[in-house]
């Protein structure tokens, strides 16, 4: 997984997703970990994030849900979506300090559902990432 992009060098701010294996176990990364033991709140405050993080979690919300609504979902596709704009949110995160951190806590989880879809899934794996994805404006704003 590609870091986040800031005000730091590129070379600082990308990441695979072992070099930040060691912020979280595996439980953690399969959401095994309940969210709100994983992300916490800035002093019980929303965390303000950039548009375009706003947006990604909008756009991947809306793909979810239209998939969802089919009688028989493309999960492959849906993944190579996902997968795209998962990714596009990393590039366009500008995103610094703690609440960087804290968005981190939050999409290692939602990667590793996304990573999970295949052609066997079903849509309870969708209704999972729909989850995931409507508990972000919680954490953040």
């Amino acid at each position: 997984m590609m870091g986040c992009t800031g005000n730091q060098s590129k070379v600082d701010t990308e990441h695979t997703e072992s070099d930040v294996s060691h912020l979280v176990t595996e439980d953690h990364k399969a959401g095994l970990i309940p969210l709100e033991d994983q992300v916490k709140l800035d002093n019980g405050e929303k965390w303000i994030a950039n548009i375009e993080t706003n947006e990604g979690i909008d756009n991947m919300l809306a793909m979810v849900k239209k998939e969802k609504s089919k009688e028989t979902p493309d999960y492959v596709m849906l993944k190579e979506r996902l997968d795209k704009e998962f990714n596009v949110l990393l590039e366009k995160c500008t995103m610094t300090g703690e609440s960087h951190d804290q968005l981190h806590n939050y999409l290692l989880p939602l990667k590793a559902k996304i990573d999970k879809l295949d052609p066997n899934s079903s849509k309870e794996a969708i209704k999972e990432i729909e989850n995931h994805l409507l508990t972000y404006y919680g954490y953040f704003k």
